[in-house]
């Protein structure tokens, strides 16, 4: 049904491609791809769903994008089929009434249980899981395809500890007063944790992070949606907060809380409290008993012997007659609810007065002066262990695994912490965090200069060896020397290095892993937008781009009459350029029919006309040819193979076909393809920083067929027509980040496709504006957002990509990126409305910075500034901006301002209409 959809979609655009080809010269360029990337849109699906019940969560197996979506079957993976009509919570809550563990649902309802794990299941992609749910917006699967969910029981907190709800978090912390974090945290050894040093609130965040005090401070711990505390612990259970919330949990003894009576409550099949306790109570204090061991603050017997408990009531729920709560209980007493009604209870703490909704999540704490944490004691640093360097850090840290901090910390504690862990890697940073791991990762731990690292010690006065403001003071086991050390070290304990001139250039040394290969980089070039090019224009373009590492272009080809004259342009510069700048061609198949043999002339007289051009982009000895989609063109052959096999001709054995498919990756490995460009990896399809998961999953169904992986980057996307109307996350320099991850998949990957050279309608170009543009994108990809300073940076990733060693870093360099307007802001002049997921930015300017030694780099946005310590090598930077104020990077060192960038930029908190595109400017 998904491919049917699929190809009556193309069939449209196709369609109306042919139909507006009479509206001018932009039409190629307004119209391209809204089908391929709306399918792209659909992997967001996570992000989107509604607050799932209480310890429910999606189900992600490995390899899978993060959407839940997987391939089901006439043997259902799950085998109870409760029926159809069912919307995502009302299908969780149907199963878990049935104490069924796992639930599913697909085909835009159908809802299907099971109380033991699926024996099989194949992940599939979420644009095959686009069904919506019956009146909402969830995802409900696909023909065949199934939306996967998991129940864990809600992690217990140690006893005499219940959940107050989900507050905020911030860089300061709301819990100051004892931190650690551990990969296998539970909410009973958080609790446990703060209980031990006297702390009478726990706070569980991202799953892993345990922090203590016994008063909420800096002015956070402010009660949030509890949606945003779903995270699983990583140890097991739910409610172990989200990124910066935390699931609070209050220390209770039975002489300081109580359970106070809320009123009778009406209960419906949707669930006014989500948590049913197994096997029921006999009493109302049992009920109690069992909600508050599972960490809940309502509890409600109801129908005589049912417990039902939560940390919130659901607003539908209201107060109904008390004589429909006079169920008996097994115990004999009365007040154990009734049909379809609850007796409702809420704890509290002694003194504290309940909320006379019983819609209060949170309870106040009353606040009392911190306890004195006490950290892992040790009198000395242990003998096996001894000192490195000053090292770099970051924020997925050099040594992830394990961490805690202390009002105490000592470099003794710290390293006797790590050492009766067993890991050979331990560092102090700031004063008072201790950081434990048996290798340095995420690029960070690099050396840098001992003054960074002269923090006086929190547990000691007498002591400047804890790190600094992003910098460890590293130790690691006698032996044990990290890879990225640029410096062997003495085993004394406490070395005091002479400090070294500037250099006047530093190599990176993160590492790139080695390859043989030939490794090859290419910009796909939008055809559409090249109406008014010539021969001078192709040939400025490839000059630009052959000085920046590019390889060769794609071109992307619609069906316009005049597009062939400018392909031909585009190879005879190609070949005049006497760089070896090569061409390739790419059908788009969002813009061409393909399921009879209507278009295959045009594309076969390419071939006729290009397959041997000295311009033409070889790979493994072969033309290389792609395209955008076309994983169902058929060219009236039965399959796409036998039809593309048809096209290529006597030119199928001389072709190497990387096309970029838009389908199910598990089908790519019955494509008689040589390689897949991956396209939709390019950007994040949430709110978080760009991972190499998809790439790894895409890899996983090319390896076995022998079959090569095309990895992708942009510098951003925002589009915003009538038709299409959405951003990607780009924060945190998405083109740096992107180019770093495909350096480290090096040994695998050969190719790497840049998205885009030109594609204005997108926000992705980056090169500088020419030619044209469809009109809606003349409002947004403008003189003020140029983007070209971004190839400098391409320059210096493709010399690590191609060479396996980046390049000497021999002057300091910035660059700087920058939204025009707060993402939430009402345009007051744009009739189109705001982009889909604008909620994914932030408002913040990002600094990529290029430092030959450490430095002081500050980032202003007008009287806003904040300084950073900047180590050797890459640094990335971001700080808030300001309504009606530019922005600034300055560099310092000695003394001396080595870079001072300050774009023409104001951030509008009162727009015309929306822009979610970039400025994009680097120090000369």
């Amino acid at each position: 049904m998904f491919i049917a959809l699929y190809s009556a979609l193309s069939l449209v655009l196709c369609c109306i491609v042919v139909d507006a080809s009479s509206l001018g010269v932009s039409s190629r360029s307004r119209i391209r791809r809204s089908l391929g990337l709306s399918l792209h849109t659909t992997r967001s699906l996570q992000s989107r769903a509604s607050t799932l019940p209480t310890g429910w969560s999606l189900y992600k197996a490995t390899g899978n994008d993060g959407s839940g979506c997987y391939n089901d079957g006439s043997t259902r993976i799950l085998d109870t089929f409760l029926g159809n009509g069912y919307g995502l919570v009302s299908c969780l809550n149907a199963c878990q009434a049935k104490n069924m563990a796992w639930a599913g649902i697909e085909y835009g309802g159908e809802c299907y249980c099971s109380s033991t794990t699926p024996a099989r299941f194949t992940n599939a992609p979420a644009s095959a899981c686009s069904m919506k749910c019956p009146g909402s917006d969830d995802y409900c699967g696909g023909n065949y395809r199934i939306n996967l969910y998991s129940y864990s029981t809600p992690s217990a907190p140690v006893s005499g500890w219940a959940l107050q709800g989900c507050v905020s978090d911030g860089s300061a912390r709301a819990l100051p007063g004892y931190s650690f974090s551990d990969n296998k945290l539970t909410v009973a050894s958080c609790t446990a944790a703060c209980a031990s040093k006297g702390f009478a609130l726990a706070g569980v965040e991202y799953g892993t992070q345990c922090y203590c005090d016994n008063s909420l401070q800096n002015g956070l711990g402010k009660s949030v949606d509890g949606a945003k505390c779903n995270s699983v612990c990583g140890g097991g259970g739910s409610d172990c907060g989200g990124a910066w919330t935390m699931s609070l949990y209050k220390s209770f003894t039975q002489s300081d809380s109580t359970w106070s009576y809320q009123g009778c409550y009406s209960d419906s099949s949707s669930r006014t409290l989500s948590y049913q306790v197994p096997g029921g109570a006999s009493s109302i204090a049992g009920c109690q008993t069992a909600c508050q061991s599972k960490g809940y603050i309502f509890a409600a017997p109801s129908y005589g012997t049912e417990c039902w408990c939560d940390n919130t009531v659901a607003p539908a729920s209201k107060k109904v007659a008390e004589t429909q709560c006079n169920s008996v209980c097994r115990s004999g007493e009365t007040g154990c609810g009734g049909a379809w009604a609850l007796s409702l209870y809420k704890l509290t703490a002694a003194g504290q007065q309940s909320s006379s909704s019983a819609s209060s999540t949170t309870s106040t704490t009353t606040s009392s002066s911190s306890a004195t944490a006490t950290s892992p004691a040790s009198t000395s640093v242990p003998t096996d262990w001894a000192y490195l360097y000053c090292a770099t850090d970051g924020g997925n840290r050099a040594l992830p695994e394990y961490s805690w901090s202390s009002s105490g910390m000592t470099v003794a504690k710290c390293i006797a912490s790590c050492s009766t862990r067993n890991y050979t890697y331990g560092g102090v940073e700031a004063g008072q965090q201790c950081w434990c791991g048996n290798s340095l990762q995420n690029n960070a731990g690099k050396q840098v200069a001992e003054s960074d690292c002269s923090a006086v010690c929190s547990g000691d006065s007498t002591t400047t060896r804890c790190g600094g403001s992003w910098r460890l003071s590293l130790w690691s086991k006698k032996g044990s020397v990290p890879a990225s050390s640029t410096t062997s070290s003495s085993s004394t304990s406490s070395p005091t290095p002479s400090p070294s001139p500037t250099p006047t250039g530093y190599k990176p040394t993160n590492p790139v892993p080695a390859s043989s290969a030939q490794k090859y980089i290419w910009a796909h070039v939008i055809m559409g937008n090249t109406y008014p090019y010539n021969y001078n224009t192709w040939q400025s373009d490839i000059a630009l781009a052959s000085a920046n590492g590019v390889d060769g272009f794609i071109l992307n080809l619609g069906p316009d009459s005049w597009q062939p004259a400018r392909v031909a342009d585009a190879y005879n510069a190609a070949q005049n350029s006497g760089k070896g700048f090569k061409i390739m061609l790419s059908f788009d198949m969002a813009e061409f029919s393909c399921y009879d043999w209507q278009n295959a002339p045009l594309f076969k007289s390419y071939l006729d006309k290009y397959i041997s051009h000295p311009a033409a982009a070889k790979v493994n000895g072969k033309t290389a040819v792609t395209t955008f989609s076309g994983s169902d063109c058929t060219f009236g052959q039965g399959n796409a193979n036998n039809g593309w096999a048809a096209v290529f001709g006597s030119y199928k054995d001389q072709i190497y076909f990387m096309p970029a498919y838009n389908t199910d990756p598990t089908r790519l490995g019955s494509f008689d393809i040589a390689a897949e460009v991956n396209w939709g990896s390019a950007w994040p399809s949430n709110g978080q920083d760009i991972e190499m998961s998809r790439d790894q999953w895409f890899m996983q169904q090319l390896n076995p067929s022998g079959k090569k992986y095309v990895g992708t980057l942009s510098p951003g996307f925002f589009t915003h027509f009538s038709y299409k109307n959405w951003i990607w996350r780009s924060d945190n320099w998405l083109f740096a980040q992107r180019w770093e991850q495909l350096i480290s998949m090096r040994a695998a990957i050969d190719q790497i496709e840049i998205i885009s050279w030109n594609d204005y309608g997108e926000s992705s170009y980056v090169n500088p504006i020419t030619g044209d543009m469809p009109p809606e994108a003349k409002l947004y990809a403008t003189s003020g957002f140029p983007h070209e300073d971004i190839l400098s940076l391409n320059a210096f990733y493709a010399t690590a990509w191609k060479t396996g060693q980046y390049p000497t870093i021999a002057q300091d360099k910035a660059w700087i990126a920058a939204r025009p307007h707060p993402p939430w802001a009402s345009a007051w002049g744009d009739s189109l409305g705001p982009p889909d997921n604008r909620a994914y930015t932030q408002d913040n300017f990002a600094a990529q910075v290029h430092l030959v030694a450490p430095a002081s780099v500050v980032l202003c946005a007008g009287g806003n500034c904040k300084t950073f310590d900047g180590a050797a090598g890459i640094n990335r930077f971001s700080q808030p901006m300001s309504t009606g104020q530019g922005i600034s990077v300055q560099v310092t060192r000695n003394g001396q301002t080595t870079v001072n960038l300050r774009p023409t930029f104001t951030f509008d908190g009162n727009p015309q209409r929306y822009n979610f595109n970039y400025l994009i400017k680097a120090s000369s």
